[in-house]
């Protein structure tokens, strides 16, 4: 038999579990059905979630984030070239 889930109780599990997996595991349903049901709802999914809390580099971090990847990966390089 297959009942309805309460929108209370999927906002719950998406606020509360870090994936759309793990929250659909807790509330007994697939993934996808899990993501269908938020999305009907209106509710953001874990993933969204985090992506709407993730505040903006700016342009200066952005450049000061590539330069030090850089760094590591040509540091890589050098230790692995040995």
């Amino acid at each position: 038999m297959n009942l309805p889930l309460p929108p209370e109780q999927i906002e719950r599990a998406a606020r509360i579990y870090r994936t759309s997996r793990e929250a659909a595991a807790a509330i007994g349903c697939s993934s996808v059905h899990f993501q269908r049901l938020c999305k009907r709802y209106g509710i953001p999914t874990p993933i969204q979630r985090r992506k709407q809390n993730a505040a903006p580099l700016s342009r200066t971090e952005r450049v000061i984030r590539q330069a030090e990847w850089d760094n590591q990966q040509h540091q890589y390089a050098a230790d692995v070239g040995r």
